[in-house]
């Protein structure tokens, strides 16, 4: 099998997904646009921790625990050099040493053999340890599986191996950026999964992001309060799926509060789900298309605009009245968008001939052989649907 196009997953507070007002949507984009992760570890330290600017020595190389003797208080372990190198060395553990496991505090004796751990040793005193943490590795993939009532997920690496792991009691799980429970995760959700330093088939925290993938609505159901919408996946696939729609959902429609039955089928949206509850809407988002062009036309009286492509075609768009115009990066009315002008248009979710936003930019003025000059600007091709902003 393939591998997938997996974003990276050191973190998972998406932007994109924590805030629906933030987004630009496309009905299709590559994961690594939809998805741009920023890693946040599971377990950090403060200053003077493992992870932070401490006083002592922090021992990064990879460290496994050989033996400890709880009687003697002195800890036995193996390191790992760059070059494959191994050595090991026995410290004293002071009787103030802070010992966590998986964030947990943890006695000398439960560090058993084979135990990945980072070191502090006392800055007076290097044979001695101050602090000795044991943390499990992070593994990430595509959530391919969610039992809530058994208290397991399985996710699928970019091999396509898929691994199940058990939530482990006092498991830390978050849901596009927010406390959440294994039961708002889906599957196609991505996720990175903390195991624990003890089992590496338990896992003590779950970061999963998910639900913002464009979607075309199919219909909705005011009385029921749920909505239906179609997702097309990269291998071109369709599938359908019917939420409930939360009573405090936030609707946004062309950036202004909206409302369920104004979704009308065929509009674009992006959904958030419950951190809690996978199959519950808790943000709805409707943003129309951009396009690009060389204004042709503009109609002050009449409120349009007609901008030309690169293929020639002239489309004429009507403003809303609460439509925003920028020319040259400063606030401007219709009247000053001059023909000859390069232009983009964010049209309204809900009419494509309806422009919600103006931006327009007079050509670049440049100097050549025969002195200074305009550059003329050639019509910009349109842009796709709910396209990226430049």
């Amino acid at each position: 099998m393939s591998e997938k196009n997996y974003p990276r997953m050191e973190g998972l507070e998406d932007r994109c997904l924590l805030s629906a007002h933030a987004v630009h949507p496309a009905p299709v984009l590559h994961r690594a646009t939809v998805i741009q992760a920023v890693v946040t570890p599971l377990i950090q330290g403060g200053a003077g921790s493992l992870w932070g600017k401490g006083h002592g020595h922090a021992q990064h190389a990879p460290t496994t625990v050989v033996t400890v003797d709880a009687v003697a208080n002195t800890v036995t372990v193996s390191v790992t050099g760059r070059k494959g190198a191994v050595t090991q060395t026995t410290y004293n553990v002071s009787p103030t040493a802070t010992l966590t496991i998986d964030g947990t505090t943890a006695t000398l004796d439960q560090f058993i053999t084979g135990l990945s751990v980072k070191l502090q040793t006392d800055p007076a005193d290097p044979t001695t340890i101050t602090s000795m943490a044991a943390v499990g590795q992070h593994v990430d993939g595509q959530v391919s599986a969610v039992d809530a009532a058994a208290g397991t997920i399985t996710l699928t690496n970019r091999k396509g191996v898929a691994t199940t792991y058990t939530l482990g009691a006092g498991a830390l799980v978050t849901v596009n950026g927010q406390a959440g429970a294994l039961g708002g995760i889906a599957v196609g959700f991505f996720a990175q999964i903390t195991v624990s330093a003890l089992d590496a088939t338990v896992a003590v925290g779950v970061k999963a992001i998910g639900e913002c993938a464009p979607a075309t609505v199919d219909s909705v159901d005011t009385g029921a309060g749920t909505i239906t919408v179609t997702r097309t996946a990269h291998d071109g696939t369709t599938s359908q799926t019917t939420y409930s729609v939360s009573p405090t959902a936030v609707i946004t429609i062309d950036g202004q509060a909206g409302t369920l039955d104004q979704l009308l089928a065929g509009v674009n949206v992006r959904l958030q789900t419950d951190p809690t509850d996978a199959t519950t809407i808790v943000s709805i988002t409707a943003r129309g298309a951009e396009v690009c062009g060389q204004v042709s036309a503009v109609d002050t009286t009449a409120g349009t605009i007609t901008l030309t492509d690169r293929a020639g075609t002239a489309t004429t768009y009507t403003l809303s009245p609460t439509a925003t115009i920028e020319v040259n990066g400063a606030t401007a009315t219709l009247a000053d968008v001059v023909v000859g002008y390069g232009a983009e248009l964010r049209l309204s979710a809900l009419d494509g001939t309806v422009s919600v936003a103006v931006e327009a930019r007079a050509p670049m003025q440049h100097g050549g052989h025969g002195g200074p000059g305009m550059a003329p600007q050639g019509p910009m091709g349109p842009r796709g649907p709910m396209g990226p902003r430049r």
